[in-house]
């Protein structure tokens, strides 16, 4: 699976010398993975552009400067500039040239989720692979997981994030998992949550709110509403609402109860990127959506 990926992503580097690649998949995780997995383990000279918010011409001028001289210590040189569609119009230019007569004893490497997003000029001087995990692969996943089948199928829908798959696949028993507390929201949005296994708690968490939103009496409810207000504002808040909708979306369509009316009203909320609505109204609209959703006409009795 990964390993295979791996190993034909290796290949390809080792035996495009003189030319230009390019990595495409649905998931920037897997392709970083991808990209560590090479620089750990390939023998060459690299130079690694990642973690930038724009890839800009100073970047690409340092690509230039790095082949400019021959390999020192291994028979190739290897430059990777991961999210390559984050190259400014400049920057692409600038590369475009470079990637027009690279030196001989060079491959240089792009990897992308928005193939589509780079230079025509870029793409027709490049060969590009896919990397996408299979349906065969999550089928494998879901016989690996231990848990209720219910949430079994749950954490498989989770594992589109790449990061979450890899730890599920190295951690396959979900009884295990330690949900966070309410008090302990907003570490979601520290490193702590950007681990496949912090996202995988803390949406498995806000799967268990969900099911609350529903089972809860009228009190228990505005309880709920009003301990969520209490532990998290501003931006955070801002935050756990986009997250918490996009898992009741996906705990309501696991459920069979993901009606047009609230799919529509859920949508609307994640395609907001500005997030300038009241937050606490917005909160309060998604708890009564899914219980609505799930719950009919006996919503609140």
């Amino acid at each position: 699976m990964v390993e295979k990926a791996v190993k034909s992503f290796l290949s390809i580097v080792n035996n495009c010398q003189g030319m230009s690649v390019c990595a495409c998949s649905n998931d920037a995780h897997f392709l970083k993975h991808l990209s560590k997995e090479i620089e750990t383990r390939a023998k060459f000279d690299s130079l690694i552009l990642e973690n930038v918010r724009q890839i800009g011409i100073d970047d690409v001028r340092l690509v230039g400067e790095f082949l400019s001289t021959p390999p020192y210590e291994f028979g190739i040189k290897i430059i990777l500039i991961h999210e390559a569609d984050k190259m400014t119009q400049e920057a692409a230019n600038a590369l475009l040239k470079i990637i027009e007569e690279p030196p001989l004893y060079s491959t240089i490497v792009l990897t992308t989720t928005r193939y589509s997003s780079l230079l025509p000029t870029i793409r027709s001087r490049i060969i590009s692979f896919s990397f996408n995990l299979s349906k065969e692969d999550y089928n494998a996943l879901l016989e690996k997981l231990i848990g209720e089948e219910e949430t079994k199928r749950f954490a498989v829908k989770l594992a589109q994030d790449f990061d979450i798959f890899v730890h599920l696949w190295q951690n396959p028993d979900l009884n295990s998992v330690n949900l966070p507390q309410v008090n302990e929201l907003e570490d979601f949005f520290t490193d702590k949550g950007r681990t496949g296994e912090g996202k995988l708690s803390f949406y498995l968490w806000l799967k268990e709110l969900c099911e609350r939103f529903c089972t809860s009496t009228r009190s228990e409810f505005v309880n709920l509403y009003t301990t969520l207000i209490n532990h998290a504002s501003g931006s955070s808040l801002s935050k756990f609402i986009m997250e918490l909708t996009k898992t009741a979306m996906l705990f309501l369509e696991q459920k069979k109860h993901l009606d047009p009316d609230t799919y529509i009203f859920l949508d609307e909320i994640l395609r907001s990127r500005s997030m300038n609505f009241n937050n606490p109204l917005t909160l309060l609209n998604v708890m009564i959506r899914v219980r609505g959703a799930v719950r009919g006409e006996e919503c609140w009795r």
